[in-house]
Formats: structure tokens, sequence, C-alpha cells
């Protein structure tokens, strides 16, 4: 189980404050457990963002299972080019 000290230190203490809360981070080996349930976690894909907010479907999973860094590629032949090439 990765647990990052920091990382919860900062739930504590939004828990505290607010029922919902929305937590910026770019470790995504973080594994979400109970104190997760209900929030916003806003997680770096290398390029943005990315918002996933944490149900009971969730738990007991890592943020990286719901964050993809690459996109999936198309690779198709246009047709125009192919018209143009005869």
């Amino acid at each position: 189980m990765i647990f990052d000290k920091n990382f919860y230190r900062k739930i504590n203490n939004k828990n505290k404050k607010y029922k919902k809360f929305i937590i910026k981070t770019r470790n995504r080996n973080i594994l979400l457990t109970k104190y997760l349930l209900n929030s916003i976690l806003k997680v770096y894909n290398g390029k943005s963002y990315i918002p996933i907010i944490v149900n009971y479907n969730k738990l007991n999973y890592k943020l990286k299972n719901f964050i993809y860094t690459i996109n999936k590629r198309k690779f198709f032949k246009n047709k125009f080019i192919k018209k143009c090439q005869k």
C-alpha cells in the first residue's frame, strides 16, 4: 500500500474545514481509501489536471488506473490524398 504522509496531511486539514474539497496532486501512485470518499482530486497527467470524483466503486484502486498519460492515436489514410495521387 502506498501511503504518502504529505498527501494525507493535506486531506486531514481540509476534512476539518470542508465536507467536499479539491486537492491537486501529481502523484498517480496514491491508493484511494475511505478518507477520500466524496472528494475531488485533480491529478496531473503530464499536460493538464484531470478531475476525479472518488466514490465507493473506486476504493482500493490507485489513481493511475483512472488517468491516462498517452492518447490513443488512430492511424488512417486520407481519401483525399489517394485521389490526388491518381
